[in-house]
């Protein structure tokens, strides 16, 4: 691009930071965005004292439009703000780190939203600004848990799964209390907040934190997982399986709606790109695959916990509760390698209920049938020998 055209864009960009127009700010925060991934943090000085100046007007268009752009380039390039300036007696970061802090107690939703995803962006990379201002940003987390909006819970939520990920020493001073409320969001109404905050376990199993620290939130965390591996009304999966009800079943109509982990990629790796109903990750799968990981740490552990809630589902036979046995067959392979040892002695018993719900009226629970006798084929082919 000739300078010419992007000195052009630049000063027509800058006065628009403030538009009134909530569409146009967002498009001149994304064009900022690519054209300073282009000329660099050091072409374009100018673009650091206007959003500066943004920040500090009080006019909540011109303070949500210089988030905005900053949010953006925090999304695409956060390491350019983390660097010396000619020109600048401070690093950019530094000089928004604050600001983005003071905008946590902000009354507008979208200011707290769009700060806290900037600052969310720096936790792998973790500049001095926000290394230094550790406590303030963690304290704020505390507070904004209990936010009224979704959108905040939720990154709320993110940035404790990515501490624990990739600085759980910067966490664990605070972990009984941050579990504790990642729990209470694991039941958030939202499913999108509960979501987030259910990959706080298989998060925390993985970077092999101690184990004890979960330990007394089993008899609480177990049941809230088993709950939210039941389908929901609205899950893509059961409008398919009702228009499959009335054929008879193929191979693929028996792939397991389950997956292994978001975060980790699915244990199946020859699933079908364009099944995006199956394939869409969601609160079920991710609970299934935190019960699955807590089995691999806890073992037998669980079981006490565990079985009733099974044998409760399991005993509800009406229609209108298939979806709860269903969530308890889930739960059942979900934790075959886990507490095998546990389940072992009990496996022809496990098989002979098993079987017959191949031929339930139901095709997912037919399905879900399926995918764990599966995970125990290993295991029963040991047993008959």
């Amino acid at each position: 691009m000739p300078p010419s055209s992007q000195q052009y864009i630049k000063s027509e960009l800058l006065p628009c930071i403030g538009a009134t127009n909530r569409a146009i700010r967002s498009t001149v925060g994304t064009v900022i965005s690519v054209l300073f991934q282009i000329v660099g943090v050091t072409g374009w000085i100018e673009l650091f004292q206007a959003l500066h100046q943004c920040l500090d007007s009080n006019d909540l268009d011109h303070m949500e439009g210089a988030m905005d752009a900053i949010y953006k380039i925090c999304e695409d390039v956060p390491e350019e703000l983390d660097v010396d300036v000619p020109g600048l007696s401070e690093r950019p970061i530094n000089v928004f780190m604050p600001r983005m802090l003071q905008f946590f107690q902000s009354p507008h939703a979208s200011l707290r939203k769009l700060s806290l995803g900037c600052i969310n962006q720096y936790i792998v990379v973790m500049p001095s600004a926000l290394y230094m201002a550790m406590d303030q940003y963690l304290q704020g987390l505390f507070v904004l848990v209990k936010d009224p909006s979704a959108d905040v819970r939720k990154l709320v939520c993110s940035a404790w799964v990515q501490l624990v990920e990739v600085r759980p020493s910067i966490l664990e001073p605070h972990l009984k209390n941050v579990t504790e409320l990642i729990l209470q969001a694991n039941k958030d109404s939202d499913d999108e907040v509960a979501l987030e905050a259910c990959e706080f376990w298989s998060a925390y199993c993985d970077v092999s934190m101690p184990p004890e620290g979960l330990r007394e939130f089993l008899p609480r965390l177990i049941p809230t997982l088993v709950s939210n591996m039941v389908y929901t009304d609205d899950d893509e999966s059961l409008a398919d399986a009702e228009e499959d009800e009335s054929f008879p079943d193929r191979d693929q109509d028996l792939k397991p709606r389950f997956h292994a982990s978001r975060l980790h990629g699915s244990e199946n790796g020859d699933e079908d790109d364009d099944d995006d109903a199956v394939n869409a990750w969601n609160l079920r799968k991710c609970s299934a695959a935190g019960l699955d990981v807590l089995s691999n740490v806890f073992g037998d552990d669980i079981l006490p916990t565990l079985m009733p809630l099974i044998q409760q589902n399991l005993a509800r036979t009406d229609d209108e509760s298939w979806k709860e046995r269903e969530a308890a067959v889930l739960s059942i392979g979900a934790i075959a390698e886990g507490c095998i040892t546990g389940l072992y002695p009990h496996l022809p018993q496990m098989v002979a209920f098993l079987i017959p719900l191949l031929d339930d009226k139901f095709p997912l629970i037919r399905s879900i049938t399926c995918w764990t006798l599966s995970r125990y084929s290993k295991f029963i082919v040991q047993v008959t020998e």
